[in-house]
């Protein structure tokens, strides 16, 4: 090696030549597993048959009718021949027109599949591990419960799809370059059986887009489309001219204004009588709690005179007063008798106490006039708020009323507005396909005229030669993969390698001078 991690020329040749052995290994081994590979490799052959896409000249008058009258779907515009062939080219690759063509030659998986020679049993032993493969994951999908198990009309339907795509797969459809000529072939391993299927799927071409051609075109789906609209159109109209005959329109936004207006007047009016009726409440119930502690007469006069009782009570103490002094005299104050004469005095003391003095003779009473105001401005209140509940549940009807004929007006003309915007619409969506189906009746002969027409100028010929696999294609690639990489594991090799195996190397690593080797003698 030279200076750092650059090399020259001499280094490259030097590790070619010292690892030429595990360059050639490694490219014969790559040639050999290619050489295998094509052995084994079932062969391909294809079919192939020609057909012409012939387009007849555009008509300018036509187009020029198109570009007046623009619709939505009715615009007609040119289309070169090289957007036809692709169009062409696209709806042959047709998974239906395959699966009309397996049909009509009823041809099966066996047959598609069928290899002549040896390599037959490499392809069974290759589908065999493939369904294998799948048939294992499917059951661990089935147990684990991510997927279900399909019914037998599910797996038939599936294998047949599957076939189709495969066969679809062997389907060849090119374009010749700088020609009108589409070539289309089939490739598989049974060389008349490409030839067949190339000619088959040619006829069903052919036939199918005559069909094509032969289909009405889209005058009669506008004139479904009119008579549709037309009995829309005419539905629509009876239920807007239903309506308007149920409801007056003369004046329907003066009488929703009216009735709006109403319908505050009594809010407004229904919120003061609850107001008057709240501070009627309060004043009748202060009312009576006042005539609660009011009395409905009062004593005018009174007459009085003594009680004799008391008088008889009074002079009774007096005398047992001379008798508790004498007895104080004779007797001494601790005695009993004493003590008992006291405790007379006091009861008739408090006898006399309780004994009214005087005597009312004669007893005067009259009317309570402040009573009697009271009780009847009460009376007026509670009459006035009876007036005001009556006055209530009357505006509340009529709140109801309003309520009612608003929203039946509401509704009305909601449902007529509805009705004269679907009018419109499907009124235009009626002129619309009368305009689409006059342009479809004056343009369906030309543009009929207009698409390609199809012919086969060359039938599938009977393949001799597989055109798969390429085998010197595919053992030149292998030859030079096989070197490349043979090429890049010896230089890994070499710049994996830290022995020394030069004086070089000894004179690079150690930076010292060689003078003198010793040959291994046998």
């Amino acid at each position: 090696m030279s200076d750092g991690m650059f090399l020259s020329l001499h280094d490259i040749l030097r590790v070619l030549f010292k690892r030429a052995r595990l360059i050639i290994g490694v490219t014969v081994i790559a040639v050999l597993s290619c050489g295998v590979y094509i052995l084994l490799k079932p062969p391909l052959y294809e079919a192939t048959s020609q057909i012409l896409v012939r387009r007849a000249a555009p008509d300018t008058a036509d187009i020029s009718l198109a570009q007046e009258n623009r619709g939505p779907t009715s615009i007609i515009r040119q289309v070169n021949q090289t957007d036809e062939i692709n169009t062409e080219m696209a709806m042959m690759n047709n998974q239906d027109l395959v699966a009309q063509v397996i049909e009509g030659i009823g041809l099966t998986k066996e047959q598609f599949d069928y290899v002549p020679d040896y390599r037959r049993y490499v392809r069974i032993a290759y589908q065999t591990a493939g369904d294998a493969v799948r048939a294992a994951w499917n059951e661990t999908k089935y147990a684990l419960h991510v997927s279900r198990r399909p019914t037998a009309e599910e797996l038939a339907e599936w294998r047949l799809n599957k076939f189709i795509r495969d066969v679809m797969r062997g389907l060849v459809v090119e374009q010749v370059p700088d020609s009108d000529v589409v070539k289309v072939g089939f490739r598989c391993s049974d060389p008349a059986l490409a030839r067949r299927l190339a000619d088959v799927f040619c006829e069903r071409t052919i036939s199918w887009h005559i069909d094509k051609l032969t289909q009405p075109g889209s005058l009669p789906f506008y004139q479904e489309q009119v008579e549709k609209a037309r009995a829309a159109l005419e539905d629509v109209e009876q239920k807007y001219a239903a309506e308007r005959s149920r409801l007056d329109l003369i004046g329907a936004e003066e009488r929703s204004t009216l009735l709006v207006r109403h319908e505050l007047e009594s809010k407004a009016r229904l919120n003061e009588i609850n107001a008057r009726k709240a501070a009627l409440d309060a004043g009748i119930a202060q009312l009576e709690n006042t005539l609660a502690t009011e009395s409905p007469v009062v004593t005018l006069s009174k007459e009085t005179s003594p009680n004799p009782v008391w008088q008889q009570i009074s002079q009774k103490l007096a005398e047992e007063d001379l008798k508790q002094l004498e007895a104080s005299t004779r007797f001494s104050e601790t005695g009993r008798v004493v003590k008992d004469m006291r405790q007379a005095i006091q009861g008739g003391r408090a006898l006399a106490d309780k004994t009214p003095q005087r005597l009312e003779s004669l007893v005067t009473e009259g009317v309570n006039t402040v009573y009697q105001a009271l009780q009847q401005t009460m009376l007026m209140q509670k009459a006035e708020r009876a007036a005001l509940e009556a006055e209530a549940r009357v505006i509340v009807e009529q709140i109801a009323a309003f309520d009612s004929d608003l929203k039946t007006l509401n509704e009305h003309l909601y449902k007529i507005d509805a009705l004269k915007r679907q009018r419109d619409s499907l009124a235009s969506t009626y002129d619309s396909y009368i305009k689409n189906a006059e342009l479809a009746r004056a343009s369906e002969d030309k543009q009929k005229a207009r698409l390609a027409n199809l012919a086969v100028v060359q039938k599938a010929g009977l393949p001799l030669s597989p055109v798969r696999p390429r085998k010197w294609l595919y053992l030149a690639l292998a030859a030079a993969a096989g070197f490349l990489f043979g090429v890049g594991w010896a230089f890994a090799a070499e710049f994996g390698d830290s022995t020394v195996s030069s004086e070089r190397d000894l004179v690079e690593e150690l930076n010292l001078r060689v003078f003198g080797t010793l040959k291994k003698c046998a």
